[in-house]
């Protein structure tokens, strides 16, 4: 959680990389979202 404000401040940075790094933000936050899934579905079964 503490990394996504870097994340946003350097996905909305005038950089030659940003389509990089919004990439690299879209592939974190949708780890922080189905990490706990797969948790809870681990403990289900």
């Amino acid at each position: 959680m503490a990394g996504k404000p870097n994340l946003n401040f350097l996905a909305h940075c005038p950089m030659p990389q940003s389509q990089f790094d919004t990439r690299i933000k879209a592939i974190f936050s949708l780890a922080e979202m189905l990490t706990p899934l797969f948790f809870t579905y681990e403990m289900n079964y």
